[in-house]
Formats: C-alpha cells, sequence, structure tokens
C-alpha cells in the first residue's frame, strides 16, 4: 500500500481484500498479475539496463503513455510479457539482433490449490462456470444469449457468474429480459479458495473473450488456467494468447468472439459428452504443469533475470476458431 492514496487504502480495507493479494474484482485473494497498457494483449515488465533504476510496468497508465513504449524497448535489458502472442508483438517494434531480449514469462498459478479432480455428475444438466470483471472484453453479454440459445434448445444447463464490476447492472439486467433466472446466479465476487471449490463443482469454464472498442483483451485470463489445472475444459475465443493455453480440440473449445450461436454449439456438444471434456481437462492440466506452474515460471525469471539465455521459441499454436 506504500504510496497509495488514504482514499484507496480505504477503499481496499473496506472491501476486506489485501492489495498484495488482489486482481481484477473477480476474487478477493486472487494473486496479483504482471500490469497491461490498454489497448495491449502483452503485460510487459521491464528491466532496464541500468540497475538503480526499478522495474516498471504499464498496466493502466493512460494510452498516451504508450508513446513511451519504444524508449522503454530500446533501454531494457530484458523484457518480460505474458504470451507468445505479446511477445511477438513487442519484438517486431525492434531490430532483429535486440528481439531476443524480449522473452516470454507465464502467468503461474499454485496448482497444489488449484488440483485436478473428478467432476461431479450431470444428471442434472452441465454446470458452467464464468468468473471475470463484468467488463466489455469479458464478452459475457454474448456468454448470456448463447444461455438462452441453450434454453431454447432444452438443453439442461447451470451457468454461476462469480464476479463483479462497471457492467454488473447491465447483464443483471440481460437475465432479467431473456428469462434466465432458473439458470443463471450472480452470487457475487468470492475469496479464491472459494472459487476453487466452484471449479471442482462445475463441468465447464466459459467465457467468450474479445477486444473491446478500446481495443483492449486480454492476455491470457488467469482463471484459464484455474480451470484447467482442475480438470475443467474451457470455451473461450482466438484473442490474444489465450490459444496458446486454450487450444482448440486439444484443451477446450475456441469459437469465434461475439458469436452467440457458435458458443452455445460448442457448450452443447460439450455438454453431451463427458468422456471428451474428460480427455480435454486431463490434457489441460497436463498443459498447466507444464506452462503455468508459479514456482516453476518463478525459478525461471529469476533465471533470466541473472543472465541465462532464453529458452528456445515454441511455435505458436493454431488459432483456429472451430469448436472441434
Amino acid at each position: 500500500m506504500h504510496g497509495w492514496s488514504p482514499s484507496r487504502r480505504r477503499r481496499w480495507r473496506r472491501r476486506g481484500a489485501s492489495p498484495g493479494s488482489a486482481s481484477s474484482g473477480c476474487t478477493r485473494t486472487s494473486p496479483t498479475r504482471p500490469p497491461t497498457a490498454r489497448g495491449s494483449p502483452a503485460s510487459p515488465a521491464f528491466r532496464s539496463r541500468s540497475p538503480p533504476t526499478p522495474t516498471t510496468s504499464t498496466r493502466r497508465i493512460p494510452r498516451l503513455r504508450n508513446a513511451t513504449l519504444d524508449w522503454k524497448l530500446r533501454h531494457a535489458a530484458r523484457v518480460f510479457t505474458v504470451s507468445n502472442f505479446a511477445r511477438d508483438l513487442l519484438r517486431a517494434r525492434l531490430p532483429e539482433a535486440d528481439r531476443e531480449r524480449v522473452c516470454t514469462a507465464y502467468v503461474g498459478i499454485p496448482t497444489g490449490l488449484f488440483r485436478a479432480e473428478p467432476p461431479p455428475t450431470d444428471r442434472d444438466g452441465v454446470r458452467l462456470l464464468c468468473v471475470a470483471r463484468f467488463q466489455e472484453k469479458k464478452g459475457i453479454d454474448t456468454l448470456l444469449d448463447a444461455c438462452a440459445l441453450l434454453r431454447d434448445r432444452r438443453v439442461p444447463f447451470h451457468l454461476e457468474l462469480i464476479g463483479d464490476g462497471p457492467l454488473r447492472s447491465e447483464l443483471e439486467a440481460q437475465v432479467v429480459q431473456l428469462d434466465l433466472g432458473r439458470h443463471v446466479a450472480l452470487p457475487g465476487p468470492l475469496l479464491q479458495e472459494e472459487v476453487a471449490q466452484a471449479m471442482k463443482a462445475c463441468h465447464l469454464v466459459v467465457m467468450p473473450c474479445r477486444r473491446d472498442r478500446t481495443g483492449d483483451m486480454d492476455g491470457i485470463p488467469t482463471v484459464f488456467m484455474e480451470a484447467l489445472a482442475t480438470g475443467r475444459p474451457v470455451v473461450s475465443c482466438a484473442v490474444s494468447g489465450v490459444p496458446e493455453l486454450v487450444r482448440d480440440g486439444e484443451t477446450g473449445a475456441l469459437v469465434p468472439p461475439d458469436d452467440a450461436r457458435a458458443l452455445a454449439e460448442a457448450v452443447e456438444r460439450l455438454a453431451a459428452d463427458p468422456a471428451l471434456r474428460a480427455r480435454l481437462g486431463a490434457q489441460g492440466r497436463a498443459l498447466v504443469e507444464r506452462q503455468h506452474d508459479q514456482d516453476r515460471n518463478a525459478r525461471r525469471v529469476v533465471e533470466l533475470l541473472a543472465g541465462a539465455p532464453p529458452a528456445g521459441d515454441e511455435p505458436a499454436p493454431s488459432r483456429h476458431a472451430g469448436h472441434g
């Protein structure tokens, strides 16, 4: 809380959260993530060539401040991004000889907290979960439209929509307008441990990410890592770095953004196929263990800061936006 205004400190205390352990408003104690610039999927952290200069980051810095990005890239000894997608965007701004200084450092999660768990019975229908800050780039309005289609197709389901944010009143109104009250619950923000329990109680995690009207979009949502670590497939969209984790037909399903019909079809297919859900969930758990374990990733960042060479670049996964 050092450097925070008194009013900001009071707001955090009223919410019962610690600034060192809070994220985007969907959980009250989620770990913080590297910041991003508005309009960019990157979460670059810059290690300066000059040791006395502190490491800086660019989340929620006004768009005008992005004019300093090229200067930072030129002067940083090492630049970290949270996805290969973001890494490639930043590398393209540098001469070829300097591009190796930009490395991917995937966000890590406590894989011991989010353990692979057998799914619940689906005799009462498929249980869907979305954990998000209620803002445009999450695509929750599209998710609710897809829920109306599922209801009309007589697909038994229930959606738990965990979180809060500026669009809460609009989303509540949409639930009423679509007559989804029996199918959708909005319990508000929950503790991270409660989110872990909600993961165990669901069959699928669904969040149709999009680029919003300002150009802002997610990097790789942490909730997708938590879902796959629990063995739950994810349905989302091929936006930014999402396909690096949600691999269509391997760990989940990808559909085009803003396409409620395609989203409903992907959910319906997975709802009808428990064996497919189990296969995608198991493969998702294995990928998270390789790519998003927080202890392993923290050690790797320390090694890179100490001068270790970057690992060989991995090929970008397919960005196919189907749902097969």
